[in-house]
């Protein structure tokens, strides 16, 4: 993996939105803990509200409240509802916290594409003159339409995630472990269990699917080939043969298709079934752990203890698809990098000549240009211009014809071949002379 979004040798520099966009996931990461702490202290001391008693403390595993802090008296009810204003407040500075991260992180990938942008248009300027325009075209739209998609949104998911998702397992592991680490690890291994299983299921399916594809349409072409020849068949062969073919086909059109309707990971039989048998198991041991009078972890614990284990899964989640995102824009990465990174050729200290104008002609003498990527845009090219002649070149690709106008205007450089001005080779030529004449 890459070390950074932001390679210095390509003069790409880190935005500041990265670190509004962490800091505002440092910040959620750490409330949501919080708020779950608070749900658990919630329903404990509703637990107490409907026994009509007022409790000194409540607690969530070892984490305990003093209900006097919550100035409800004796009004369990009173507490309950502090409790919930309370967490209504964490809930909305959370969502701010969110909707700064993503914003910051999304501004963070806009960011990087417009200093791209800026150098890509700086880069080719000045690589004109070594490979020309055209010849520059395959890269700067790959580039454009394909590495540059990547990346950017690899930089949007990775602020996203980072550091948040990261807290969120952190932080979240570590409270359900506090309140019953047994009931913890043995939600951790479920969960993990049927990710796992889902995962393989789904790469089984992306495999298997153009498979089942292909299938679908080549029964799906039978059927409509049947159709359309039945009674030809039926007066060639025994007509049983023909309806058998149409049955034989009709059934494969339709287990075909049915196992198309049917992919999916969550819709497997087995990963439904895995849900259920996983979640009756913990359900068990939670209840086995909350009616044992001398048991620690109480209503509001367990509560607390499922909900942080589920987030937390489904944030380890989330940081696998940033990271995996991050993995795939390393490619793109180093291309974008490496075109920016290229040497710029100079005309040095050698002495060019200068024509005032072209006296006879302009000669393409078997010229050859190739593209960045080393594809031939002009291949071996022979052709004559001569001052106020009026010339029309047509090809089938406007770039080659911009390519042989780019050259006469001193961008770029024949790959083989020559190209002449009165007798003289055009490398010859200082530039400016070029585009004056030309």
């Amino acid at each position: 993996m890459f070390s950074s979004f932001w390679p210095r040798t390509a003069a790409i520099h880190r935005p500041e939105s990265t670190w509004l966009a962490m800091l505002a996931g440092c910040v959620a990461g750490i409330l949501l803990p919080l708020g779950i702490l608070l749900i658990g202290w919630a329903v404990e001391l509703s637990f107490a509200a409907v026994l009509g008693t007022m409790p000194n403390t409540v607690s969530v595993g070892p984490f305990v409240l003093q209900t006097s802090w919550l100035n409800a008296g004796t009004s369990a009810l009173r507490g309950v509802l502090g409790l919930i204003v309370l967490l209504a407040i964490i809930a909305l500075i959370k969502y701010l916290a969110v909707l700064l991260n993503e914003r910051a992180a999304n501004y963070a990938a806009l960011d990087f594409d417009v200093q791209v942008q800026k150098l890509l248009f700086k880069k080719s300027s000045a690589l004109a003159t070594e490979h020309g325009l055209s010849g520059q075209r395959s890269v700067l739209h790959e580039i454009q339409n394909d590495s540059l998609p990547k990346v950017r949104d690899a930089v949007a998911s990775w602020y996203v995630a980072w550091p948040r998702f990261l807290l969120h397992v952190v932080l979240l592991l570590a409270l359900a472990s506090a309140i019953h680490p047994w009931l913890t690890a043995a939600a951790v291994v479920g969960l993990l269990v049927l990710r796992t299983v889902y995962f393989y299921l789904e790469s089984l399916r992306r495999k298997q699917r153009p498979v089942h594809l292909e299938r679908w349409r080549a029964s799906r072409e039978k059927l409509l080939y049947l159709c359309d020849t039945a009674p030809l068949l039926a007066a060639i062969h025994d007509t049983e043969d023909t309806a058998h073919e149409y049955q034989s086909q009709l059934q494969s059109y339709r287990q075909t298709g049915l196992q198309l309707v049917e992919a999916g990971g969550w819709k497997s039989p087995t990963i439904r079934l895995l849900t259920i048998l996983l979640a009756t198991v913990l359900a068990i041991l939670i209840a086995i752990r909350v009616l044992d009078r001398e048991s620690s972890i109480g209503l509001g614990g367990a509560v607390a203890l499922c909900t942080a284990v589920a987030i937390s899964v489904y944030s380890f989640s989330r940081i696998g698809i940033a990271m995996a995102r991050r993995r795939e824009a390393e490619t793109p990465v180093h291309q974008i990098v490496n075109y920016l990174s290229q040497g710029e050729s100079s005309e040095g200290d050698r002495v060019r000549i200068e024509p005032e104008k072209i006296e006879r002609e302009l000669t393409f003498d078997h010229l050859t240009i190739r593209e960045s990527t080393g594809k031939k845009l002009l291949d071996d090219i022979s052709l004559s211009l001569k001052p106020g002649q009026l010339t029309a070149i047509v090809g089938t690709d406007r770039f080659q014809t911009r390519a042989l106008a780019e050259l006469c205007l001193g961008f770029g450089k024949p790959d083989s071949g020559r190209m002449l001005i009165d007798g003289n080779d055009s490398i010859d030529v200082s530039r400016t002379a070029l585009q004056r004449l030309s």
